[in-house]
C-alpha cells in the first residue's frame, strides 16, 4: 500500500493579497493616471472617483483627502486645479515600517514604469514622462527610512 502526502504552501500568496491591498488603496484604479483620474478633471469628477467621508480640505482650488491604511499608517491625496482644471495630484503615504515603505515604492514603480516606461532615477527620486511630455509623475523617497513617500503628479504644459 502506498500512501501519498500533499502539502501545500502558500510561500507569497499572504505578501501578493497585501501588495494588492496596497495597490487598491493608494493607486485604486488603472483607469486614469492614478485614483481613476486624469490631468485637467474637475473638481466634481474628481468627487466621484473619492470618498466623501475621506474628505478633509476643500477649496476652489484645492481638495484633500485623507485615508486610513492601518492604525499607524495614512495616505493623503491632495487635488489642486487651475483654470484647465486638475494641474496637480500628489499622493504623499505615511507608514510606521520602512519595509511598509518599499513595498509601496515598488507599487509605484511597477504602476508607472508599465504606464510611462522606465523612469529616470535620481538620488531617490524617479521621474516618469508621458510620450508627449505634457505630463510628469515624480516619486521621492528621500524621506523612507521615516516611512514618507511623495508622488506627485503635474501637467507641465
Amino acid at each position: 500500500m502506498v500512501t501519498v502526502i500533499c502539502i501545500s504552501f502558500s510561500c507569497g500568496n499572504d505578501e501578493v493579497a497585501e501588495q494588492s491591498k496596497l495597490y487598491q488603496q493608494i493607486i485604486k484604479t488603472e483607469k486614469g493616471i492614478v485614483r481613476g483620474v486624469e490631468i485637467n478633471a474637475t473638481p466634481d469628477q474628481i468627487k466621484q472617483q473619492e470618498s466623501k467621508r475621506a474628505l478633509m480640505d476643500e477649496s476652489a482650488n484645492y481638495l484633500e483627502y485623507e485615508y486610513e491604511i492601518t492604525e499607524e499608517a495614512f495616505v493623503v491625496v491632495t487635488y489642486h486645479f487651475d483654470e484647465k482644471g486638475c494641474s496637480e495630484i500628489s499622493i504623499d503615504t505615511y507608514f510606521d515600517t520602512p519595509e511598509k515603505t518599499t513595498e509601496v515604492i515598488a507599487i509605484y514603480q511597477k504602476h508607472f514604469t508599465a504606464k510611462y516606461g522606465k523612469p529616470i532615477v535620481e538620488d531617490n527620486l524617479n521621474v516618469w514622462h508621458n510620450t508627449d511630455k505634457t505630463i510628469s509623475v515624480e516619486l521621492d523617497y528621500l524621506s523612507q527610512d521615516d516611512g514618507e513617500i511623495m508622488l506627485t503628479i503635474y501637467a507641465t504644459d
